[in-house]
């Protein structure tokens, strides 16, 4: 794993042996005194920001706004967090409460070896960073599944399939590491299809790692974006209609009028989604910025991989859903929206899961909005050093591909693939949709994945069939 970066700011120059002494063991440590020669740009090196309440006459809490410190995990130090007649919360505790990235408010008293311990795997648990190795020339499987689409028209027998497919990938030995799911988790987005995914979800993994429950290490290892059918559109009818009330003959009538469209309740319609990560997730951490379209898990950075976790549905609404694609227009988000551009040095495999096709966000498109879209998603991945993409959607069974992008270096050599839909029977799906699922396997030496290869799968009559026309394996050569 990278070396981690922490900084203290702390204008109490007595406490930086008793820094050193406590965080040295876990981070590389920088000490600041003054914040009068900081800038935003230079906290973007450190993964962990460790503040003193009071730096001169500015509060910690300043130093956050200020610095717009958002991303990073941060721990401040106090010498009060209670009022001393009261015993009552001080005014300032109440207010990093509020700030989703501080993870730790701590007591200079409090300042121990078993405090740095827990800061430390604190910090792990935010960053969802993975502490356990594989062996240098391991090779690493992820089942890559999208479009479950729990709570079709008629669900039919396909979902009993979690145990065919656990059963089929322990008999040829491709038992996953890792289970990715490129959204379209719901049919709907609404709470009873969330619960019927988490039961399907947890049983596959439980046959095929032979569990008789999932521990938090075990669910670490599941990770999902959303898909447009994973918005609940009725939690934001509000932005559309409004209620309208009358009387006549002392009879209260209800009724909706079209209002003009409104988009400030458009975030509810993840709340389910976001309650079914959190379910599934148990005590682990599964997201750090709901507002982001791009968050990146590094519970895998031990064995040299990343996944970009990509919300290509962010701007869904009742107006902009299903498959009109308007929504994967991002000319109003702002670049930042696309941040964090990952810091960490290291030869990493980057991973990017998302719902959306390169062609649903305008690859090859010659309308110019399409085109200027197209260039975000460039930016995104180019800056990433993002190797492979795994996509839904699409529901079909193709080839992996290299996508040839030739503006870009990463995006010309990027390896896509697109998985199909995995349970919906046939009264749920288009006629040309396949029922199916995606192995992939990186092939490591000396810890670094060298080469990936994609083997396809269908389900036909509750009975899985692999693909051999469909099979492909790709170099993994860096990229300079």
């Amino acid at each position: 794993m990278p070396t981690l970066k922490a900084i203290v700011v702390d204008d109490d120059t007595t406490r930086d042996t008793r820094y050193h002494a406590l965080f040295d063991q876990y981070f590389d440590l920088t000490i600041e005194h003054s914040v009068s020669k900081l800038r935003c740009a230079f906290f973007s090196q450190f993964d962990l920001i460790i503040l003193d309440a009071f730096i001169g006459d500015l509060k910690a809490i300043e130093l956050i706004t200020l610095f717009k410190l958002t991303l990073q995990p941060i721990v401040i130090v106090s010498s009060k967090w209670v009022d001393d007649v009261h015993g009552n919360p001080t005014s300032d505790l109440l207010q990093y409460a509020r700030c989703p990235n501080v993870i730790r408010l701590l007591s200079l008293d409090g300042l121990t070896t078993e405090a740095a311990d827990s800061i430390y795997l604190s910090y792990i648990n935010y960053v969802d960073i993975d502490i356990n190795p594989l062996k240098d020339d391991d090779t690493l499987t992820i089942l890559h599944i999208s479009d479950m689409q729990f709570g079709g028209r008629t669900p039919g027998s396909s979902s009993n399939d979690y145990a065919v497919i656990a059963t089929e990938l322990k008999k040829k030995s491709l038992i996953p590491k890792i289970v990715a799911i490129s959204g379209d988790i719901s049919n709907s987005g609404i709470k009873s299809e969330y619960d019927d995914a988490i039961v399907w979800i947890e049983n596959l993994c439980k046959k095929m790692w032979g569990k008789e429950s999932l521990t938090d290490e075990d669910r670490e290892r599941i990770i999902h974006v959303p898909g447009n059918h994973d918005y609940d559109l009725s939690l934001t009818a509000s932005c559309e209609f409004k209620y309208v009330f009358t009387k006549h003959r002392r009879k209260t009538n209800i009724c909706f009028e079209k209002c003009k469209h409104i988009n400030e309740n458009q975030r509810y319609g993840f709340n389910n989604y976001w309650d079914f990560a959190h379910r599934l997730a148990g005590n682990i951490p599964c997201i750090n910025r709901q507002d982001q379209i791009l968050n990146i898990n590094n519970h895998f950075a031990s064995w040299n991989i990343k996944f970009f976790l990509m919300n290509s549905v962010i701007n869904i609404d009742n107006q902009n859903c299903e498959n009109a694609l308007a929504y994967t227009d991002y000319s109003r988000n702002e670049d930042n929206a696309f941040l964090p551009v990952d810091k960490h040095e290291g030869d990493f495999t980057n991973i990017l899961l998302t719902h959306n096709t390169p062609n649903d966000f305008g690859f090859r498109n010659t309308e110019s909005g399409r085109m200027s879209n197209w260039c975000k998603i460039r930016n995104m991945i180019e800056n990433n050093k993002i190797n492979i993409m795994l996509c839904g959607h699409s529901h079909d069974c193709n080839r992996a591909y290299i996508l040839g992008d030739e503006h870009g270096a990463y995006s010309d050599k990027l390896i896509c693939t697109d998985a199909p839909t995995v349970r919906l029977n046939a009264a749920s799906r288009a006629e040309d949709a396949t029922r199916g699922f995606n192995i992939i396997t990186l092939y490591r030496e000396n810890g670094r994945a060298k080469a990936c290869a994609f083997k396809k799968f269908t389900i036909e009559h509750a009975e899985v069939k692999e693909s051999h026309d469909k099979y492909e394996r790709f170099d993994l050569t860096p990229i300079t």
